[in-house]
């Protein structure tokens, strides 16, 4: 395989989940790109630059709240893979039943390769830290 052929090679992957809560109903959910997990990882993060000395790091209560909710939303797709949420839509999610969110955050985390250990990870690194930021 060179470079060209990596680009350019179709790797997302959709898997169909039967929600039996929804009357057997088939939602599709779709791996996350390098990209998308990226930015899902560091949406809980927030970066206060007015420290004088570096910039305070912490987490976002509100967002590591909704972060399930969130990938639910980035995730979960039409059969052909355009996303089926809108964005913004997290906050409405939170208000299904656990259950079936919980089921599709697994198969969107186990397709997009986010473990236990990300999120402690992330959590870890996020937790009121001091961190200097070059300008």
């Amino acid at each position: 395989m060179n470079r060209e052929e990596f680009l350019a090679f179709p790797d997302v992957v959709i898997k169909p989940v039967v929600v039996k809560e929804m009357n057997d109903a088939t939602l599709f959910v779709r791996s996350l790109n390098a990209g998308e997990k990226a930015r899902w990882e560091f949406d809980s993060i927030s970066l206060d630059n007015t420290a004088k000395q570096g910039s305070k790091i912490s987490m976002t209560k509100d967002r590591m709240i909704t972060s399930r909710e969130r990938l639910v939303e980035i995730a979960v797709c039409n059969e052909d893979g355009t996303r089926f949420f809108k964005e913004g839509d997290a906050a409405a999610i939170g208000r299904k039943n656990a259950n079936i969110i919980s089921q599709l955050y697994d198969v969107a985390a186990d397709l997009s390769g986010i473990s236990q250990k990300d999120l402690e990870q992330i959590t870890k690194n996020s937790e009121s830290q001091t961190a200097d930021v070059a300008s």
